[in-house]
């Protein structure tokens, strides 16, 4: 069984059982776009390993009853649009940036675009930084924690 049938099926029997789950929204580089020679990816990060993690952050957020969408990232200008069409899909309780997106000189305009598409298209939802998936459970606690005012529709 693949992994996203097996997220379906938690998140099917949590509805079920009436279980209120929070909507969290990942925004990082697509690993297949990563730059893995770059001296910021850490060391023996590869494609594989990048999406073995992700995996692993939908499981952790489906065992604590929540769902977690991945918002996938190419370096070829469309990341606004990416990122618009998917909040224009769903509402999220919490929006988790990764760290490829925000750390690199280079990607500080795109970072712009999607926070300036966030505001625009989910002005009430909190948004996180995180430095790769494992840290966004923690992330999206953390966010959660704090009382920004957030009402979603």
């Amino acid at each position: 069984m693949r992994n996203g049938n097996l997220v379906h099926m938690i998140l099917a029997s949590a509805s079920m059982k009436g279980v209120i789950m929070k909507k969290f929204l990942i925004i990082g580089i697509d690993p297949e776009a990563v730059d893995y020679s770059d001296p910021n990816v850490p060391v023996g990060m590869t494609a594989e390993k990048l999406f073995a993690d992700l995996a692993d952050t939908q499981k952790q957020f489906a065992d604590q009853g929540d769902h977690v969408d991945i918002c996938a990232i190419q370096l070829d200008g469309s990341a606004e649009a990416t990122v618009t069409a998917q909040l224009a899909r769903s509402t999220y309780d919490c929006i988790l940036i990764g760290g490829g997106i925000r750390k690199r000189d280079e990607n500080l305009e795109m970072f712009e675009r999607i926070i300036n598409s966030i505001r625009r298209h989910a002005p009430s939802t909190p948004i996180g930084f995180v430095n790769g998936p494992q840290d966004s459970p923690k992330a999206a606690a953390r966010i959660l924690s704090h009382d920004y005012g957030q009402t979603r529709p």
